[in-house]
Protein backbone atom coordinates (compact mmCIF):
# COMPACT_ATOMS: atom_id res chain seq x y z
CA UNK A 1 0.00 0.00 0.00
CA UNK A 2 1.50 3.67 -0.92
CA UNK A 3 2.35 5.42 2.20
CA UNK A 4 0.12 8.54 2.84
CA UNK A 5 -1.51 9.21 -0.37
CA UNK A 6 -1.50 12.60 -1.66
CA UNK A 7 -4.61 12.65 -3.48
CA UNK A 8 -4.53 10.37 -5.83
CA UNK A 9 -7.48 8.04 -6.10
CA UNK A 10 -5.65 6.28 -8.96
CA UNK A 11 -2.51 8.13 -10.76
CA UNK A 12 0.73 9.45 -10.96
CA UNK A 13 2.88 11.00 -7.72
CA UNK A 14 5.88 13.00 -9.06
CA UNK A 15 8.26 14.56 -6.81
CA UNK A 16 10.01 16.83 -8.63
CA UNK A 17 13.57 18.35 -8.41
CA UNK A 18 13.88 21.71 -6.90
CA UNK A 19 11.83 24.54 -8.61
CA UNK A 20 14.21 26.44 -11.18
CA UNK A 21 15.72 23.43 -12.40
CA UNK A 22 15.20 22.35 -15.96
CA UNK A 23 14.30 18.73 -15.64
CA UNK A 24 11.39 19.74 -13.01
CA UNK A 25 10.38 21.86 -15.74
CA UNK A 26 10.49 18.92 -18.24
CA UNK A 27 8.80 16.64 -15.89
CA UNK A 28 5.85 19.20 -15.77
CA UNK A 29 5.69 19.59 -18.72
CA UNK A 30 5.22 15.80 -19.77
CA UNK A 31 3.01 15.71 -16.24
CA UNK A 32 0.48 18.28 -17.89
CA UNK A 33 0.68 16.36 -21.24
CA UNK A 34 -0.39 13.09 -19.62
CA UNK A 35 -2.77 14.26 -17.82
CA UNK A 36 -4.53 15.35 -20.86
CA UNK A 37 -4.20 12.21 -22.39
CA UNK A 38 -5.41 10.58 -19.31
CA UNK A 39 -8.47 11.92 -18.04
CA UNK A 40 -9.60 9.39 -15.74
CA UNK A 41 -6.22 9.51 -14.00
CA UNK A 42 -5.45 11.53 -11.08
CA UNK A 43 -1.64 13.25 -11.40
CA UNK A 44 0.35 15.11 -8.48
CA UNK A 45 3.47 17.31 -8.34
CA UNK A 46 4.78 17.36 -5.37
CA UNK A 47 7.00 20.12 -4.62
CA UNK A 48 9.30 21.71 -1.45
CA UNK A 49 8.76 24.65 -2.25
CA UNK A 50 6.02 26.48 -0.59
CA UNK A 51 2.31 26.70 -2.09
CA UNK A 52 3.01 30.38 -3.60
CA UNK A 53 6.05 29.51 -4.75
CA UNK A 54 4.81 26.77 -6.89
CA UNK A 55 1.93 27.95 -8.09
CA UNK A 56 4.02 31.00 -9.75
CA UNK A 57 6.76 28.59 -11.03
CA UNK A 58 4.30 26.53 -12.61
CA UNK A 59 2.21 29.45 -13.95
CA UNK A 60 5.59 30.53 -15.48
CA UNK A 61 6.10 27.67 -17.29
CA UNK A 62 2.31 26.79 -18.20
CA UNK A 63 -0.42 28.92 -19.15
CA UNK A 64 -2.39 25.74 -19.02
CA UNK A 65 -1.57 25.71 -14.98
CA UNK A 66 -4.47 25.34 -12.82
CA UNK A 67 -6.73 24.69 -15.53
CA UNK A 68 -6.62 20.30 -16.05
CA UNK A 69 -8.62 19.50 -13.32
CA UNK A 70 -6.56 15.99 -13.05
CA UNK A 71 -3.60 17.51 -12.50
CA UNK A 72 -2.34 19.23 -8.92
CA UNK A 73 0.73 20.07 -7.49
CA UNK A 74 0.81 20.89 -3.78
CA UNK A 75 4.30 21.68 -1.64
CA UNK A 76 5.74 19.50 0.62
CA UNK A 77 8.17 22.31 2.47
CA UNK A 78 9.26 20.12 5.16
CA UNK A 79 9.68 16.97 2.57
CA UNK A 80 8.02 14.57 5.25
CA UNK A 81 6.49 12.66 2.31
CA UNK A 82 9.84 12.63 0.23
CA UNK A 83 10.63 10.54 3.61
CA UNK A 84 7.84 8.37 3.81
CA UNK A 85 7.96 7.58 0.08
CA UNK A 86 11.81 6.49 0.75
CA UNK A 87 13.31 9.08 -1.58
CA UNK A 88 16.72 10.45 -0.36
CA UNK A 89 19.11 13.85 -1.17
CA UNK A 90 21.13 13.41 -4.09
CA UNK A 91 25.05 13.50 -3.52
CA UNK A 92 26.92 16.47 -4.88
CA UNK A 93 28.34 14.28 -8.42
CA UNK A 94 24.69 13.12 -8.91
CA UNK A 95 23.73 16.90 -9.31
CA UNK A 96 27.00 18.59 -10.45
CA UNK A 97 28.61 15.80 -12.53
CA UNK A 98 29.48 16.17 -15.71
CA UNK A 99 26.48 13.49 -17.21
CA UNK A 100 24.02 16.53 -15.18
CA UNK A 101 25.87 19.50 -16.56
CA UNK A 102 26.18 18.00 -20.07
CA UNK A 103 22.25 17.71 -20.06
CA UNK A 104 21.47 20.73 -18.73
CA UNK A 105 23.06 22.17 -22.06
CA UNK A 106 21.03 19.20 -24.28
CA UNK A 107 17.58 20.28 -22.81
CA UNK A 108 18.36 24.30 -23.18
CA UNK A 109 19.32 23.18 -27.35
CA UNK A 110 16.74 21.11 -28.37
CA UNK A 111 14.09 21.91 -26.45
CA UNK A 112 14.60 25.68 -25.01
CA UNK A 113 13.96 24.67 -21.35
CA UNK A 114 16.90 26.35 -18.86
CA UNK A 115 17.84 26.73 -15.57
CA UNK A 116 15.23 29.15 -13.76
CA UNK A 117 16.40 30.98 -10.58
CA UNK A 118 16.26 29.08 -7.41
CA UNK A 119 13.09 29.01 -5.62
CA UNK A 120 13.06 30.13 -2.19
CA UNK A 121 12.91 26.99 0.09
CA UNK A 122 13.83 24.26 -2.67
CA UNK A 123 16.80 22.05 -2.54
CA UNK A 124 19.02 21.40 -5.29
CA UNK A 125 19.57 18.02 -4.09
CA UNK A 126 15.80 16.42 -3.46
CA UNK A 127 15.36 13.77 -5.74
CA UNK A 128 13.29 13.24 -7.58
CA UNK A 129 10.91 10.12 -7.69
CA UNK A 130 7.45 8.35 -9.09
CA UNK A 131 5.21 6.29 -7.93
CA UNK A 132 2.03 5.04 -9.64
CA UNK A 133 -1.15 3.81 -7.44
CA UNK A 134 -3.92 1.78 -8.37
CA UNK A 135 -7.09 1.94 -7.26
CA UNK A 136 -7.08 -0.60 -4.88
CA UNK A 137 -4.05 2.05 -3.29
CA UNK A 138 -1.25 -0.22 -3.95
CA UNK A 139 1.98 0.85 -5.75
CA UNK A 140 2.26 -0.90 -9.23
CA UNK A 141 5.24 1.30 -10.27
CA UNK A 142 8.37 3.01 -8.74
CA UNK A 143 11.10 4.81 -10.05
CA UNK A 144 14.27 7.33 -8.28
CA UNK A 145 16.39 9.32 -10.09
CA UNK A 146 19.86 8.09 -10.24
CA UNK A 147 21.05 11.81 -11.34
CA UNK A 148 19.54 15.01 -11.23
CA UNK A 149 18.52 14.94 -15.33
CA UNK A 150 16.80 11.64 -14.72
CA UNK A 151 13.10 12.18 -16.18
CA UNK A 152 10.22 9.87 -15.02
CA UNK A 153 8.63 7.43 -17.53
CA UNK A 154 5.15 8.95 -16.94
CA UNK A 155 3.49 6.66 -19.99
CA UNK A 156 5.53 3.57 -18.27
CA UNK A 157 3.50 4.49 -15.10
CA UNK A 158 0.27 4.81 -16.22
CA UNK A 159 0.39 1.78 -17.83
CA UNK A 160 1.39 0.11 -14.86
CA UNK A 161 -1.95 1.00 -13.36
Amino acid sequence: MAPHNPQVKEGVVVFLRHLGCPFAEKTLLQMQNSSLDHPNLDFVGVSHADETTTSKWAKAISEKHGEIKNLKLISDERRKLWAQWGLEDHSLLEVLGPRSIANVVTLRLSEGISNRETAKGSNRYARAGAFAINADGKIKYTWQADHANDLPDIEKAIKSI
